[in-house]
């Protein structure tokens, strides 16, 4: 194909994706947005105690038939803002094997019985056990954790797999009993309603309507149960809110909250963490649990090249671990 050829194809369909894209904003697509549908609070005190848990994995080496991942989960425990303990689940090597994922699977997490058969990669099997990982952690925290206390997760309080969604359930209880607030702060989100993202379409019409303030949105009651249709999803799912936590924020963040509460509270206390200048209207706690469980690439590289050198201490050659490894894709990749 021609270098005129392939300007004119991106030209046709480049408008086309435009064109749908701009649909994000319409309000004739989506039920209408008012300034009512926006609750503005105020920040609240609230308990000194505050959690963090966030969890990190990465595909360290990847061969055509297999995976080697790593994964971690680390909560930080904070007393008015000061880190005063912290618990990890210690990281090790995750082996995965394409024709054996649901046997490997099997011996890294307890909490799903089988995989279902979507689940076709290793990649997607990495995940799976890190998810898992986190909830046992999170389910440690709500139990553990002096009644009253806050905890934060990244990422979503409705996994939509079955098997977690009935541990995230028992979780939900056990933090109502304990009055533990729980809150699930998702980074991006896949909340759409007939195609059109949500996330996108309320931020900009927040900005229109209740400019440098602190507010949350009820996700559900704006827009109707069907965002969730089709997702597996427990019997008393928590309350999805749209926030944003600080006025002068750029970001707005999907909120999970335990259901039957006041969110202006539970929201107007988080926002007490949502000040640093560097992450505006994004809390303290969770910025720091994420970067210290992010696995560096420098880590990645020392665990390959120990993996190696044991294999070749084992017996193996050098042309025997290359051809494990080897994939032409990165041959051809180096030409485009």
């Amino acid at each position: 194909m021609s270098q005129e050829q392939t300007a004119k194809g991106v030209g046709d369909w480049s408008r086309s994706i435009a064109e749908t894209l701009l649909s994000v904003y319409s309000q004739n697509v989506l039920p209408p947005l008012s300034e009512d549908d926006f609750q503005v609070f105020k920040t609240h005190k609230g308990p000194h105690l505050t959690a963090a848990v966030d969890g990190s994995s990465s595909v360290i080496l990847k061969a055509p038939n297999f995976i080697v991942g790593f994964q971690r989960v680390l909560a930080i425990i904070f007393d008015d803002g000061n880190e005063v303990d912290r618990r990890e689940e210690a990281g090790a090597p995750i082996f995965i094997r394409k024709p054996d994922l649901n046997r490997d699977f099997l011996t890294h997490c307890k909490l799903i019985p089988r995989l279902t058969n979507k689940v076709k990669d290793p990649e997607t099997v990495l995940s799976l056990v890190r998810e898992a990982k986190e909830l046992e952690m999170i389910e440690s925290l709500v139990s553990d954790l002096p009644a009253g206390s806050m905890l934060l997760v990244d990422g979503t309080l409705m996994p939509g797999i079955p098997h977690l969604e009935n541990k995230m359930a028992d979780i939900l209880g056990i933090a109502e009993d304990r009055n533990i607030k729980l809150i699930g702060l998702s980074k991006s989100t896949s909340l759409s309603l007939k195609g059109i993202p949500l996330l996108p379409h309320i931020q900009y019409w927040s900005n229109r309507m209740v400019h440098k303030k602190k507010w949350y949105l009820n996700v559900p009651v704006t827009f109707g149960q069907d965002i969730f249709r089709g997702n597996n999803i427990s019997s008393r799912p928590p309350l999805v809110t749209a926030v944003k936590l600080h006025p002068l924020s750029q970001f707005v963040f999907r909120a999970d909250l335990f259901p039957g509460n006041d969110p202006s509270k539970y929201l107007g206390v988080l926002s007490r963490y949502c000040r640093d200048a560097g992450y505006p209207g994004y809390p303290y706690p969770l910025v720091k649990v994420h970067n210290e469980v992010a696995i560096t690439k420098a880590e990645s590289e020392d665990m390959v090249n120990e993996l190696e050198r044991t294999a070749l201490e084992t017996g193996m050659s050098g042309s025997q671990w290359r051809y494990l490894i080897q994939d032409f894709h990165d041959i051809l990749d180096r030409g485009t």
